[in-house]
């Protein structure tokens, strides 16, 4: 459920959508900011508002909350990007290892492999476990071994040699956690409101 969130806030159309609202922010901030110069001029001067007093107030009440939700929905997408990025770099675990176990094509197979490597196994097991082709675990183990977050125990299990996870994969998978801590706790804010 996690992948979802993140693949979706790294994607191009809330890049896009952020600019968006970047644009909406400032000019509905600008715009609501006239009306509020213009209601003081008129008030200090004496002379009702050009347009009229009431239709001018909804203007800027209008232009005024456009320009909060706007500069709300930013900051609340900056913030979620902001916090996975933090979890992620204070326990020393790099960009590349990030969009590998979430990012990319193939990081579900991934992490459960992951999971599957909290106890020894060889490839052929793995692919047996996840009911996937042979060469497909191949790769993925090739990847993950690269990256180290799992390593070779030196020892056979029938023709293979054992995986098993290292400190820093146990340490991916915990942030993993983390990370569908956050997003069940945003889901149920959210569903609160």
């Amino acid at each position: 459920m996690w992948e979802r969130w993140i693949i979706l806030l790294e994607s191009r159309a809330v890049k896009y959508l952020l600019y968006i609202a970047l644009a909406i922010a400032i000019s509905s901030t600008c715009v609501a900011l006239y009306f509020y110069a213009v209601i003081q001029l008129s008030i200090r001067i004496g002379r009702p508002p050009p347009i009229g007093g009431i239709r001018i107030q909804t203007l800027f009440t209008t232009w005024a909350y456009t320009a909060l939700g706007s500069w709300i929905f930013i900051a609340a997408t900056l913030a979620f990007k902001g916090i996975v990025k933090h979890l992620w770099c204070k326990n020393k675990l790099d960009y590349e290892v990030f969009k590998l176990l979430v990012k990319m094509r193939g990081s579900p197979t991934r992490v459960r492999i992951l999971r599957l490597l909290e106890k020894p196994m060889n490839r052929l097991m793995l692919a047996r476990e996840l009911k996937l082709d042979w060469k497909a675990i191949d790769r993925h183990v090739e990847v993950l071994e690269k990256k180290g977050l799992i390593q070779r125990l030196g020892m056979k299990r029938g023709r293979g040699e054992l995986y098993i996870l290292t400190d820093m994969g146990r340490t991916a998978l915990e942030l993993l956690e983390k990370l569908n801590a956050l997003q069940a706790y945003m889901n149920t804010s959210a569903s609160s409101n």
